[in-house]
């Protein structure tokens, strides 16, 4: 991979993590909270917009749908990077609320999860 496009990666996890912090920071303490019982809408939801990136780094990266693993793979790396420095140590950027970042930041790895394993499938496929 060369590294302009390696970079690109590498942006492109960062944007799609400081997207979810953002999210987290505007619906988290309406959907995040300990007794919510819809907490769950936010994990589905995840799944379409999780989709969708790998669509935007597709087409910005000019590859094919089983050529995004290793992209993907860059992404995830970055974004859980970045997240599990912030947890850490900035926590406050997700909410002011421990339990709300927690769960802001479970969010965010379950995207991440989701991601690597869209990836994987389409790599798989026979195309």
């Amino acid at each position: 991979m060369k590294s302009d496009k390696f970079l690109l990666f590498v942006l492109l996890g960062i944007i799609f993590w400081l997207n979810g912090v953002f999210v987290i920071r505007l619906v988290g303490s309406y959907l995040l909270t300990e007794s919510n019982p819809f907490i769950f809408i936010g994990f589905l939801l995840a799944i379409p917009v999780t989709a969708l990136t790998l669509v935007v780094a597709k087409y910005l990266g000019k590859l094919s749908y089983n050529q995004l693993l290793k992209p993907v793979v860059i992404m995830t790396f970055t974004a859980t990077s970045c997240d599990a420095i912030a947890f850490t140590w900035f926590h406050h950027i997700y909410n002011s609320n421990l339990h709300i970042a927690l769960n802001g930041a479970a969010l965010i790895l379950w995207g991440a999860g989701l991601g690597l394993a869209f990836a994987y499938y389409l790599d798989t496929r026979k195309t």
